[in-house]
């Protein structure tokens, strides 16, 4: 406990002296926003450093620090009338426990004295390259794009190009993926896009030759329009993942159909929204039909939720629903493998998303607030202070603390003896700082 609450005041002090930065620009610095910036290009983007402190129980309490250092660069280029480019490339640095590998050669998952071991502190990638054109109700866009369907906050059920992340401490953008994506919008009130994307949601940087085979190319269609004050849309998509964890479980393709409905509006004072897909009733090779033990409720994924704001107290409220009818409402059938092989981001079938943000004195924001998963009762409760230092200066100071009965999903721990590794501990409970700079 001791090392902990002095990490815990570490960070409190680097907050706090950060934090004695005046909310004040000088009229150079507000002209200066966009440096690269003329009526054909322009350049932008931000950095962030994070640092954490996580602590756990097992063996004995102990600390362990992790930190990132993230820069996004995003371009934007118009040669002509019509036509368009866009590019996106990041700089991520993780060490500690905030670098997965840490996390799995900590779960005795990755030697990293291993010669075939991918261990890597830092990566420079560019995320995102496509161009986009544009000819009367007609658009394409070609490259390496975001896809990012659907209108939940926290879950997006019809967002299958790409593995989201749940809550990274640093990354909120939709993965770019290989793919073309034409689009045709004959009125403002209707919309027809799809895509069909080179590579499987994994994104994985191995390549095998069955990449290439028509029953591994993912592949979506979306039709939308406005009803009243929501848009409503209907989409049809086929997935494909690869999904593999080196020595436990070996690489396939895992091949699925979906149908999808998603809706977005207002209620009253009421932001509402709904998204959902059902899995199609698919044989083992995820191509022929075979509604044989067809469950509704198990082929289902939904997300649905609602935002409101209270008038004159910049307070505001969030809450969203979600049931993964793939998840199991039984925590002894929970597979840890499932989670670190990216399959799964959650192991139940029901959870609720909670949080309130007020903001006050102008430059400060506090939220509060967790996710609880139904079926086991466990939690994770999670807080955060904002501070807006300047125009394009973010600072912030949360904790995420993770709890649970015996065997809960957020209790974290995972008894893979059978396996030869011992038992695992996933869930930590972690205290943060990070300053964000926009430019």
């Amino acid at each position: 406990m001791k090392k902990i609450l002095i990490a815990a005041a570490a960070l409190a002090a680097l907050f706090l002296a950060l934090s004695t930065l005046k909310a004040q620009e000088s009229s150079e610095a507000e002209e200066g926003g966009a440096p690269l910036a003329d009526e054909r290009m322009s350049v932008y983007g931000y950095g962030v450093s994070f640092a954490s402190v996580d602590f756990r129980e097992l063996p004995s309490e102990e600390a362990e620090l992790g930190g990132i250092a993230y820069i996004r660069v995003k371009g934007d280029f118009k040669p002509q009338e019509g036509l368009s480019f866009h590019v996106e490339a990041s700089y991520d640095a993780r060490t500690g426990y905030q670098n997965s590998f840490v996390t799995l050669a900590d779960a005795g998952l990755l030697d990293p004295a291993d010669a075939d071991a991918h261990t890597f502190m830092s990566s420079i990638e560019v995320d995102q390259a496509y161009g986009s054109a544009v000819a009367g109700d007609f658009s394409l866009q070609a490259g390496k794009l975001p896809i990012g369907w659907g209108s939940a906050y926290v879950f997006n059920p019809t967002q299958r190009a790409s593995r989201p992340a749940l809550l990274d401490p640093v990354v909120d953008e939709t993965p770019g993926t290989l793919a073309i994506l034409p689009t045709w919008s004959p009125a403002d009130a209707f919309r027809l896009s799809a895509y069909v994307a080179f590579q499987d949601r994994s994104h994985r940087e191995t390549v095998a030759a069955d990449d290439g085979a028509i029953e591994n190319m993912p592949f979506g269609v979306k039709a939308q329009t406005t009803i009243g004050n929501f848009d409503v849309a209907a989409c049809f998509i086929k997935e494909v993942d690869y999904v593999e964890l080196a020595g436990l479980m070996p690489g396939s393709y895992e091949r699925s159909l979906f149908a999808g409905l998603d809706a977005a509006g207002a209620i009253w004072d009421f932001g509402v929204y709904a998204e959902a897909v059902l899995m199609l009733p698919m044989g083992d090779d995820g191509l022929s039909w075979d509604p044989d033990g067809f469950d509704f409720l198990d082929a289902l994924e939904v997300a649905a939720g609602f935002d409101y704001s209270f008038s004159g107290l910049e307070l505001e409220l969030r809450a969203e629903y979600y049931h993964q009818g793939s998840g199991t409402s039984d925590k002894a059938l929970y597979s840890p493998l499932d989670l670190l092989s990216g399959r799964k981001l959650l192991q139940a079938e029901d959870y609720v998303f909670a949080r309130l943000e007020k903001t006050f004195a102008d430059y400060f924001t506090l939220s509060a607030g967790g996710l609880v998963n139904i079926n086991d009762a466990s939690v994770v409760a999670m807080a955060e202070l904002q501070y807006e230092a300047m125009d394009n200066l973010e600072l912030k100071a949360g904790a995420t603390v993770p709890w649970g009965p015996m065997g809960s999903e957020f209790e974290g721990r995972y008894d893979l003896s059978a396996l030869g590794l011992g038992e695992v501990d996933v869930m930590r409970s972690s205290i943060y700082a990070s300053c964000k700079v926009s430019f």
